[in-house]
């Protein structure tokens, strides 16, 4: 029954449409689940990270430490792909840290090159679902720009867009934007 429940999942997934159900249950037998508890830590600098994760459920936050103090890149919800997504880059540049406890999929670099050569369609889905995160953080980079009000709301409206399809509205809970979360948003 799990692979069955897995493969409804990865077809709501934007990274697996347009597979076949086949391809989906066949999917769902090399991905791994994961709960992970609020705080843990997923992958670092300072770690080896060779998988790609897709979140089910829970919040994560990418971000990078400079001086002790955080710079976050973003904070992902349900349906976010997240991980090594470069082979050729080993160790991360950044971290992935559980805000709020996080039902995740894993899927090893090996696994995932294999499932490219047998469905390529996933190249195509990899490179549009990368495109949209690229100008998501083009248009961050812009907003140094703002004041510190236009920078909070930029926050709040990122915040209200972010995560509305189908499976944020089945497994996420209401994004919690603390006063904390912004502050470290805007820098």
């Amino acid at each position: 029954m799990k692979n069955q429940n897995l493969s409804w999942y990865l077809k709501n997934v934007d990274l697996f449409k347009g597979l076949s159900t086949d391809a989906l249950i066949e999917i769902s037998h090399i991905v791994h689940e994961k709960i992970c508890p609020k705080k843990e830590l997923l992958y670092s600098p300072y770690s080896e990270a060779s998988q790609i994760y897709i979140l089910k459920k829970g919040e994560i936050t990418l971000y990078l430490s400079r001086g002790g103090k955080r710079y976050i890149l973003d904070i992902l919800g349900p349906g976010s792909i997240f991980g090594q997504i470069n082979p050729d880059q080993k160790d991360p540049d950044h971290f992935a840290e559980v805000t709020e406890e996080a039902y995740v999929c894993l899927i090893s670099m090996q696994d995932f090159s294999a499932l490219v050569a047998r469905y390529p369609e996933l190249l195509m889905n990899l490179m549009s679902i990368l495109s949209q995160q690229i100008q998501d953080y083009q248009k961050k980079l812009s907003h140094n720009l703002m004041t510190a009000e236009e920078k909070v709301l930029f926050c709040l409206e990122d915040g209200k867009n972010k995560n509305t399809g189908l499976l944020s509205k089945w497994f996420g809970n209401e994004r919690k934007m603390t006063h904390a979360k912004i502050a470290e948003k805007t820098g």
